[in-house]
């Protein structure tokens, strides 16, 4: 970009003498006094009058300054759009295009230097879910003088999300190259209300709406701006969205599920019921037709989670014969505040004889039949402490207890030397589905419970263990049943390195076996104690399926516009999961598991919406930007955001559609846009390189002069 040569300014200053209310003082004065000479029609008052204004401007001190300057060079700067609404359709290459032949017209243009400003992009700080244009253009202008600023070019699809209330000329005018073509049409699916938890077994309300935004914006040229049709075309912009009801076909998807079907209408609130059927997440995706024709498909479809909670965790504790380790149990649980707690104690069995008359006994009758067979499938967790068959309860109950594990239960059972002896459970029903087998004898030594190389990966046990390389050094226990493990998972063991603690899946229903009766003892604090509460606590909520102990999970989040997704897998060293973009765009990436099981994954997030990831039956969706980000709210390439501004600072707007349009430097009172043209102000400003002051009148000649008029003056008056 060329400048022009050396600039010369001379200019006439004034330095005043004295302070200006003295030199009014003084001038006042003298007026009057030559005006009163004049009213007695005394000789000599012109004379008196030149020389007091001659008098006056040498008090002004009038200075001529002289400058030479450079010429520096006006400053143009474009703004290109490259948020998410603008990559739609071929919207980036038109600007791109724009761009490019712009840039290549502003080299051949004299004393102007060309900025680029790129708004719209990911940030570190999170996803883009807006176009914040001004604020790209006010940190760009912090360092541009306004008296050197010859115009601001955009270009953009008009999706602009901060623009102010004006726009000071001082800044030149204001252009806006529409990328995108007029009258587009789309449809957009908003979230209104949807809550963040829902009570399992029951019913979630989601409230939406589905529009339809129509195009008919009529636009066809930079000069359409002015006058009347700029208020016509505001007008036309101000019902955006069609006022004809349609019935669209709204698709619901839960987590995995096959997809439910149903119709709703456009242009008014649509409730709809989601059943919660499962702790944890449940990914809603809801998706409604394509309307023909419309722009893109991208706000169409919203997914977001509810997180199902149960109301209170049921659980039935059926203990044995009273021992010393029961109260370990019972005050556990009842401090759970989560957990509702059903306690029994068999203190009198069948078998039991004695001389008390029946009536006289105050134990509660062991309400078999209706915790077994009516109320069996109420409970969220059945546990047996102790407990041997001692003809309490018939053989259909232990089977209905399997078939309850088997239908998404679960079972606990903490066992003593009863269970390796023939009243044990493991000799009714339950002993298909428990995952170790008792061989008929008890190991009686002391021992420390030591963590398995499972239980050091499993979630349930994984926050328990020592460090790597060191050993556990809780208290000692003094009886494991031996055990043949038929199935399930081994996190400790116990003596003569005999299974201690199994868990196993048994079809929709979970099973934990502790293979001793001292976790007491832990409790008492013998011998330092150890973690039983937590180890109970965590057993316990996993077997309730809680989503957190999840010993197989893929969790998903986004971190400072960042998609973090983490693996963990028992018994895979790889995971092969599936990242879903917002725009359906899908992306297979293989994560290492280290030795804990576990696997770390990142990557950058450009898009708002809700990114899914999957691996198998594994499905999490993480939400980047605010729900019904601005950003893919209209789709539309719309001008009516930035008409007002354009047209206060006497600019241009018009679609790239109609073709780009050529650079022309005006000046600050001519017009500065029209049809297939651009305008760059002149602003004619320079860089002082020099400056010298002189007197207009010498002191000496000014005094000389003052003094000769006086005297004409006086000799006037004498004669």
């Amino acid at each position: 970009m060329t400048t022009e040569t050396l600039q010369h300014f001379v200019q006439l200053e004034w330095q005043m003498l004295v302070p200006l209310l003295w030199f009014c003082v003084l001038g006042g004065i003298g007026f009057l006094v030559i005006l009163f000479g004049f009213f007695k029609r005394a000789r000599g008052g012109v004379f008196r009058l030149l020389a007091l204004i001659f008098l006056m401007v040498l008090l002004a001190n009038p200075v001529v300054r002289q400058e030479n300057r450079q010429p520096v060079a006006d400053i143009a700067v474009v703004a290109l759009d490259e948020s998410p609404s603008q990559k739609t359709g071929n919207r980036m290459g038109q600007g791109l295009a724009a761009l490019d032949a712009l840039t290549r017209m502003a080299a051949a243009l004299p004393n102007l230097e060309w900025r680029v400003v790129r708004f719209g992009q990911s940030q570190k700080t999170g996803v883009v879910d807006e176009s914040l244009l001004f604020g790209a253009l006010d940190n760009a202008l912090q360092d541009i003088p306004a008296q050197r600023l010859a115009a601001t070019i955009v270009i953009s699809d008009g999706q602009i999300h901060d623009v102010p209330a004006s726009w000071s000329k001082d800044r030149g005018p204001l252009h806006v190259l529409l990328t995108g073509h007029p009258a587009e049409k789309d449809r957009r699916l908003r979230l209104i209300e949807a809550p963040a938890f829902g009570l399992i077994g029951q019913d979630a309300m989601v409230r939406l709406r589905i529009e339809d935004l129509s195009g008919d914006v009529q636009i066809k040229s930079i000069e359409d701006l002015s006058g009347d049709a700029q208020t016509k075309n505001i007008e036309d912009l101000s019902s955006d969205t069609k006022k004809e009801i349609k019935n669209v076909t709204l698709t619901i998807r839960r987590n995995q599920e096959e997809p439910l079907q149903l119709s709703a209408q456009t242009g008014s609130d649509q409730y709809i019921k989601i059943p919660i059927d499962h702790a944890g997440e449940n990914i809603i995706d809801l998706a409604v037709e394509e309307w023909p024709g419309e722009v893109s498909t991208l706000n169409n479809r919203t997914q977001f989670v509810i997180n199902g909670v149960r109301d209170r965790l049921k659980v039935l504790l059926i203990s044995g014969q009273p021992h010393a380790g029961e109260r370990t149990w019972r005050n556990l649980l009842k401090s759970d505040p989560s957990v509702d707690l059903v306690h029994f104690t068999i203190l009198r069995t069948p078998e039991k004889q004695d001389a008390t008359p029946i009536r006289e006994l105050s134990l509660i009758a062991f309400p078999v039949r209706e915790l077994f067979e009516i109320k069996l499938h109420d409970f969220d967790l059945i546990i047996f402490d102790n407990y041997e068959k001692r003809g309490i309860l018939p053989a259909q109950y232990y089977q209905n207890i399997a078939d309850y594990v088997r239908g998404g239960g679960a079972l606990l059972t903490a066992t003593g030397d009863s269970f390796a002896g023939e009243n044990s459970v493991y000799q009714s029903a339950l002993g298909d589905i428990l995952p170790g087998e008792p061989d008929g004898t008890v190991v009686k030594a002391p021992y420390r419970p030591q963590m398995t190389t499972m239980g050091r990966r499993h979630i349930v046990t994984a926050p328990l263990a020592p460090p790597v390389g060191e050993t556990e050094k809780w208290g000692q226990w003094f009886r494991t049943v031996r055990t043949h493990v038929k199935s399930g998972d081994v996190l400790m063991k116990g003596a003569e390195d005999q299974p201690l603690v199994i868990l196993d899946h048994v079809e929709k229903g979970r099973v934990a076996q502790i293979n001793s009766d001292h976790i007491w003892l832990w409790d008492r604090g013998f011998d330092g104690g150890g973690p039983h509460a937590e180890l109970l606590r965590r057993l316990a909520h996993w077997l309730m399926k809680e989503p957190a102990l999840a010993e197989n999970s893929l969790e998903a989040r986004i971190n400072q516009g960042k998609l973090m997704v983490q693996r963990r897998d028992l018994k895979a060293s790889r995971a092969e999961i599936t990242v879903i973009a917002p725009d359906d765009r899908r992306e297979k990436i293989q994560i290492d598991l280290n030795q804990d099981g576990i696997g770390q994954w990142q990557r950058d997030v450009t898009l708002p919406g809700a990114w899914r990831v999957e691996e198998g039956d594994l499905l999490v969706v993480a939400i980047a930007g605010r729900p019904n980000a601005p950003e893919m709210q209209d789709l539309r390439s719309r001008p009516d955001k930035l008409n007002a501004l354009v047209k206060a600072s006497g600019g241009g707007i018009d679609w790239l559609d109609n073709g780009i349009p050529s650079l022309r430097r005006t000046t600050s009172t001519s017009r500065q846009a029209g049809s297939g043209w651009l305008g760059l102000t002149m602003r004619q400003q320079g860089q002082l390189l020099d400056s010298s002051r002189q007197p207009l009148i010498p002191a000496a000649v000014g005094l000389v002069l003052g003094i000769g008029l006086l005297v004409l003056g006086w000799r006037r008056e004498a004669r």
